[in-house]
């Protein structure tokens, strides 16, 4: 299994001058001039690539090195063989899911999938109408994400953050590779096969209702996390509109419940209870100030109506 204790165990067995670490190994039979990486720079590489065992099986055998007879992670080791000219079909097929335009469709729900908690490798394998071996060889080779922490993960799926996610949908650029890894990653494989065309768009357990309210929530989650983040100055929002005209949506009359706030006017505001006890608890003080600076002026306008005391 490519987890992040076989990532670690590679980073140590393998020697600081190990092609692995170079863009460009040397031929083979030759040595690189270049004095190793630092350390942390080795680090980083092995770490925080997702086809980190890719990397160590293909540099070796474009080099003529052997692999480190310490290094035992089988994956690493079956795809070097393959790379020698082992006959190896699932091997072949993983290869060809990551380099071949013909399966890219495939590979971006592949990966979508694989983001996806809520569905195994064997279910994926069905689903994809694919061996499960080809799945596991692709996922430890190739996109190495779902064993690996969740900090790992996000910087895979979120380079820029979520933030930065938001500003390419303003800007109109459509990643749908990291699209399909994002929705995984939230929503659920099932949410990957729909856009992927898998399933129906309808689904028949599913009342109007319940997705108007799935939609809300997300709605409102996405506009919440915006205001977080410092939106609520920016001129122009679009996830924030969308939010504020969520807030401000008439509640069904059969739905509204008669209540306290119903009766002062609040309640005309499709506002969920937690919200309007924000609205009251903020509000309140003003409120009092307002009331005892009234007391104080009529105090002060019925003083100066009084007659003056005669001398």
């Amino acid at each position: 299994m490519m987890n992040t204790n076989a990532v670690r165990e590679t980073f140590r067995l393998l020697p600081a001058d190990s092609v692995a670490y170079r863009c460009n190994p040397p031929h083979p039979g030759r040595r690189s001039k270049n004095p190793p990486e630092a350390a942390h720079r080795r680090w980083a590489e092995a770490m925080h690539n997702p086809q980190w065992g890719w990397r160590v099986a293909l540099t070796h055998h474009a080099s003529g090195e052997p692999l480190p007879a310490a290094l035992r992670e089988t994956s690493i080791r079956r795809a070097y063989r393959y790379l020698q000219g082992a006959r190896d079909e699932p091997m072949a097929m993983a290869h060809a899911l990551q380099a071949s335009p013909e399966c890219q469709n495939l590979r971006r729900v592949l990966q979508g999938f694989l983001c996806a908690r809520d569905i195994s490798l064997e279910g994926i394998a069905l689903q994809l109408e694919l061996d499960v071996a080809v799945v596991r060889l692709f996922e430890a080779l190739f996109f190495n994400v779902r064993e690996r922490g969740d900090g790992f993960r996000a910087s895979v799926l979120f380079p820029e953050t979520r933030i930065g996610a938001v500003v390419e949908v303003e800007k109109a650029f459509d990643d749908l590779e990291r699209t399909l890894m994002r929705v995984g990653r939230d929503y659920g494989w099932q949410e990957v096969a729909r856009l992927a065309g898998l399933i129906p768009m309808e689904d028949a357990t599913e009342s109007p209702d319940i997705l108007l309210a799935d939609m809300e929530k997300t709605i409102a989650a996405n506009a919440r996390m915006l205001a977080r983040a410092g939106h609520l100055n920016r001129k122009d929002s679009p996830g924030l509109r969308q939010g504020q005209a969520l807030m401000l949506r008439p509640k069904p009359e059969a739905a509204r419940q008669q209540t306290d706030d119903d009766r002062l006017g609040l309640g005309s505001f499709g506002m969920r209870a937690g919200v309007l006890e924000h609205f009251r608890r903020i509000s309140e003080p003003d409120v009092q100030y307002r009331l005892r600076l009234q007391q104080w002026k009529r105090a002060q306008d019925a003083a100066a109506q009084e007659p003056p005391a005669p001398a």
